[in-house]
């Protein structure tokens, strides 16, 4: 009897640790998502709060650096550029297949901002349908300033201006176009003149 409890001891003793270190991890876990959950409460408030903020000219803004006015609400005067288009890829609008337009915006001498001026159906092709094409003179454009997504995937893949993003690469995009690009981009809330028969889809 004596020789099983000696033999038990050792399993127990194991049991034992194996238990206190899955009550340490599930400690850790739960430890890590009370944090997770308290940044994305943090970026919510900060999203809220800028939102909030009157609509402002971008060129009145602090230049204190992108991050400080992502997520903020502006109003901008100028002209889309000519075959500028490039094609966001794969978005979705109330469960149908589609594509977003990107277009580079200038509204004097400093660097293009791009903007997403909405939603389009789906062509595999990434082309985008004539009655979307942006307007050739000058524009008024609201929206809101986000950053870009970064590792986004191009075509053609060759050296050029890509006709097609996965995401909404900033960098690549002035790295491939050689035309400085502001580290921010505006998705499209209004436009004056809007755009005729309603596409792209804000």
């Amino acid at each position: 009897m004596s020789r099983a409890r000696g033999l038990l001891a050792p399993r127990w003793l194991a049991l034992h640790t194996v238990v206190a270190g899955l009550a340490a991890l599930f400690v850790g876990l739960g430890l890590w998502q009370l944090d997770r959950l308290e940044q994305r409460r943090t970026f919510e408030r900060i999203v809220a709060e800028r939102q909030g903020r009157p609509i402002a000219a971008l060129d009145h803004l602090p230049s204190t650096g992108g991050a400080e006015l992502e997520y903020r609400r502006v109003v901008l005067e100028g002209r889309y550029h000519a075959n500028g288009d490039v094609v966001l890829i794969g978005r979705a609008l109330e469960g149908r297949p589609g594509n977003h337009v990107l277009t580079p915006l200038s509204s004097g001498d400093g660097p293009l901002v791009l903007v997403d001026r909405g939603w389009v159906p789906f062509d595999p092709e990434g082309r985008v349908p004539p009655v979307a094409r942006a307007p050739a003179g000058p524009v008024r454009v609201t929206g809101v300033l986000l950053p870009g997504e970064g590792g986004g995937e191009v075509r053609p893949a060759e050296d050029g201006p890509p006709s097609t993003l996965t995401t909404v690469d900033l960098a690549l995009l002035e790295e491939r176009s050689r035309v400085p690009m502001a580290d921010l981009y505006l998705h499209l809330t209004a436009q004056e003149p809007a755009q005729p028969r309603g596409i792209p889809r804000l």
